[in-house]
């Protein structure tokens, strides 16, 4: 079984030691990203390519994919399916589409970056120098310009997916053909998965804003207070 400590300084010195080199560590890599940032753009990219690694970036944009793919099928398919809001089906439809061009791009630039690391770690390798954060490069113009036209209307047509979505919150799944408004219904599987996705994409945000917020603050305060020194381990010398 393994040993639980009730204070830091019941703990052994190697143990004190290991936490307080790994703390510093991540102090120092703030206060690189602080330097190295010159605008707070820069700053957010930074800390967050040093968090979030490839595997991280991977599962994201593989998830995304399959939601964005489920969202043009159900919208292309199930297009006459939502006539109390007939715009459900279109916002899928175009969502998933444009969302599916956006990760295409954003795959493409991952990939590439990722050959450039290995190509600079490699040369780097020759020198005996190892490289510690990939570099954030656009190789082109037009794929920086068309992601920023991408992201615009994705957000744009986010806004008015939640203005579609939530005029008639949760409409009947069916009617009877004698009602009233025989046609006032919206099947559940349509209506229920853009309700998920803007639900999704309302958390993502909020937590991406709380995590920047954080991050920022925390790259300030390490930037004030400046870079903490590891502590030099003092060993003591037994006579033969």
């Amino acid at each position: 079984m393994s040993k639980r400590y009730a204070h830091p300084s019941t703990m052994p010195v190697n143990t004190r030691e290991d936490i307080t080199a790994h703390y510093g560590s991540f102090r120092m890599q703030l206060f690189e990203i602080g330097q190295e940032s010159a605008t707070i753009c820069e700053l957010i990219r930074n800390v967050f390519a040093t968090l979030f690694n490839s595997s991280v970036i991977s599962f994201f944009l593989f998830t995304s994919t399959i939601l964005a793919a489920i969202m043009c099928y159900v919208g292309l398919v199930y297009v006459n399916k939502c006539p109390a809001i007939p715009e459900i089906p279109l916002y899928l439809l175009v969502g998933g589409s444009v969302g599916l061009l956006q990760i295409s791009l954003l795959m493409m630039r991952h990939r590439r970056e990722q050959h450039e690391d290995i190509d600079d770690d490699t040369r780097l390798a020759a020198f005996g120098v190892r490289g510690t954060r990939p570099q954030q490069t656009y190789s082109s113009t037009s794929t920086r310009v068309a992601e920023s036209i991408f992201w615009l209307f994705l957000l744009g047509w986010f806004v008015v997916g939640n203005f579609w979505v939530f005029k008639i919150f949760l409409p009947p799944p069916r009617q009877h053909e004698r009602s009233d408004n025989p046609t006032f219904w919206c099947a559940p599987y349509v209506y229920n998965l853009a309700l998920g996705q803007i639900a999704v994409t309302h958390a993502i945000l909020i937590m991406t804003v709380l995590l920047t917020t954080l991050l920022t603050c925390c790259v300030r305060f390490v930037m004030m207070d400046g870079p903490m020194r590891t502590p030099i381990r003092h060993h003591s010398r037994t006579s033969v």
